[in-house]
């Protein structure tokens, strides 16, 4: 891999990581987050001057740019799977669904990319279209523009951490495993079958809710809809991850529950002090690094813009 910096604007902070080839793999050489973010297409100041007083250097360094969008800021849709060489149909279920949630806008004013969802146990074949408002885009582009680099690919957080899980626990690549990113009014959850998306969900999450049974629910859901027949273990990780939350998610589930750690197969020449950084923050890094991964879910992307 060449030399990768990534750029999260999460739904709480920005994370900032540059990784690059190691001996061994991926090693990371830099790894920093700021209190500001790009909450939409007017809310970027903040963010541009404190990346401003820091990021240049660190992007000289850098080969290509990659930037990370929260879930949260896109617009997903899930429909009955059609061909992927009908193109003009799938563009037509999507500007009804824009429609609906915006009636003044088209799917011209979004960056649109679909994917094939794997068969359900009940053989249900499904796809989803992530949208992402072009405004907000241009918005988190011009901030970046800071590091003088071409941007090379977006990546949404939850298709990130994918790329995060199976880099990270390769033995999950012949797994179904399911995927819960804690923000902090929603909960990504998804599912991994041998490498594959399965599912797909963005659920509400309530003041003092109890993680534990809200992940509980949304796997005995899956199951009786028989999305998948079985789930081999869960990952948790996210802002909205507490120690209570994790804890309560352990004594919920009948399965193996992890918090994904970002770094568990990275090596790094990174200080003392930075390694017990990313050892406290394990758990809110996935999107980012996974942005600098290679892309898991590339050869089943449709472009739509």
């Amino acid at each position: 891999m060449e030399s990768t910096l990534s750029v999260f604007f999460g739904t709480d902070r920005t994370y900032v990581t540059l990784l690059e080839q190691g001996k061994k793999g991926a090693e990371i050489t830099y790894i920093n987050s700021i209190p500001s973010t790009v909450k939409d297409e007017n809310d970027y100041l903040d963010v541009l001057m404190e990346l401003e007083s820091f990021l240049p250097p660190i992007a000289a360094g850098a080969k290509q740019l990659r930037m990370c969008i929260p879930a949260e800021n896109a617009l997903i849709h899930q429909f009955p799977a059609v061909s992927r060489a009908n193109i003009d149909q799938i563009k037509s279920l999507l500007q009804l669904e824009i429609k609906q949630a915006y009636p003044l806008m088209t799917l011209d004013d979004f960056s649109t990319v679909a994917y094939p969802i794997a068969t359900s146990t009940g053989g249900r074949e499904m796809m989803i279209a992530i949208m992402l408002n072009k405004k907000y885009l241009m918005a988190c582009e011009f901030v970046l523009g800071v590091t003088a680099l071409p941007l090379e690919r977006t990546v949404v957080s939850q298709f990130a951490a994918h790329a995060s899980l199976l880099y990270n626990y390769p033995e999950q690549r012949e797994n179904t495993a399911v995927i819960f990113a804690a923000q902090e009014s929603f909960i990504d959850v998804s599912i991994l079958k041998k490498g594959r998306l399965a599912y797909y969900n963005l659920i509400p999450l309530q003041r003092n809710a109890n993680i534990g049974k809200v992940c509980s629910d949304e796997i005995e859901k899956i199951l009786n809809g028989k999305i998948v027949s079985f789930v081999d273990g869960a990952f948790l990780l996210g802002p909205g991850l507490t120690k209570s939350g994790f804890e309560s998610a352990v004594k919920a589930l009948s399965i193996p529950v992890r918090r994904l750690n970002a770094f568990r197969m990275m090596t790094t020449s990174l200080s003392e002090r930075e390694r017990e950084y990313c050892i406290r923050t394990a758990h809110l890094y996935s999107p980012c690094i996974g942005t600098s991964l290679p892309d898991i879910h590339a050869g089943d992307e449709i472009r739509l813009d």
